[in-house]
């Protein structure tokens, strides 16, 4: 079996160790997480979390911007102001 962050599987017991973290899980558990998964590729360790591939989420076709504003808030005397301006086609939510 090779799958995302799977480093190496033993067949005699069917173990595989995942790449990043070293943590050891069955064979058949790892297709499992997989495939029961985001469906994106990716893969979370459920020891540590730590994230094999690329997780996406559903979110919209989109763009996000920032811009740093040398000006600052009530409040803040000594702050820059970052402004975020979200692009995102119509829709229904």
């Amino acid at each position: 079996y090779k799958g995302p962050g799977v480093a190496s599987v033993s067949r005699a017991e069917s173990v595989g160790r995942l790449a990043q973290c070293g943590h050891l899980y069955h064979l058949q558990c790892l297709v499992a997480m997989y495939n029961n998964g985001n469906k994106d590729g990716s893969l979370q360790c459920p020891t540590c979390k730590t994230i094999y591939g690329v997780k996406t989420g559903n979110q919209p076709p989109g763009k996000m911007e920032y811009h740093v504003i040398p000006h600052s808030l009530p409040g803040h005397p000594d702050c820059k102001t970052i402004r975020i301006i979200y692009n995102l086609p119509p829709g229904i939510q």
